[in-house]
């Protein structure tokens, strides 16, 4: 039995896009992102990037597994330090609010600049930044190469995770052309990246090569 949300939104999607046909694609790609010649060489984490797939389109966001190892850490950090139980009211009871003009006399806060030489905030921060350095070399967390997918009302939202560097357009050409290669089935995250993980050896070798630039 056919699950009518899905198919729904499998109809929105396709009219999304035919009535967005005059889209600004660029190699058939519409990309967020500047890329940076000069950096060419540097470790990439994220990325957007939208096509077109049959008749309708593929909102594609990609990260590295070394980015989804980051989250996992900034995770674990943040657990470890639950039990400090630093009142976030006393932060921004020392914090100092920066004002925007909202009329000719009237202003209004916009944010915070949170003292950093407040005894709570210098707990959390030395303790997290404690914590950040210790899981890396304690866990047993892998990220591995994955894939989620699913129907939004504007396209086809595909989530993926895999071992690629993209520093220019031409590698979201590539990451694109891979993208589309598996939902065809005409390939498996299992071919292209047979046995893959990232570990706390590679952070740990990664870090090391951002350290020394």
């Amino acid at each position: 039995m056919k699950n009518r949300y899905q198919e729904n939104l499998k109809k929105s999607a396709k009219l999304y896009h035919r009535n967005k046909r005059n889209s600004n694609f660029i190699r058939g790609l519409i990309y967020y992102h500047q890329y940076d010649a000069e950096n060419a060489s540097t470790l990439s984490w994220w990325d957007d990037v939208d096509f077109i797939l049959n008749d309708y389109r593929v909102i594609l966001t990609w990260n590295h597994p070394r980015h989804a190892y980051q989250d996992h850490i900034k995770s674990e950090a943040r657990k470890s330090i639950a039990h400090l139980d630093v009142n976030m009211d006393d932060l921004f009871n020392d914090a100092t609010p920066n004002y925007v003009k909202a009329g000719q006399s009237r202003k209004v806060i916009k944010s915070y600049t949170v003292n950093k030489f407040s005894e709570a905030f210098g707990k959390l921060s030395t303790a997290y930044t404690q914590a950040l350095q210790e899981i890396p070399h304690s866990g047993m967390y892998q990220a591995k190469p994955s894939i989620t997918t699913g129907w939004l009302a504007c396209g086809y939202l595909v989530d993926i995770c895999v071992p690629i560097e993209v520093r220019d357009v031409e590698d979201l050409v590539q990451l694109a052309h891979l993208v589309k290669r598996l939902l065809k089935r005409e390939t498996s995250l299992d071919s292209e990246f047979p046995g893959y993980v990232y570990s706390k050896e590679q952070w740990g070798a990664e870090s090391l090569k951002l350290g020394s630039k």
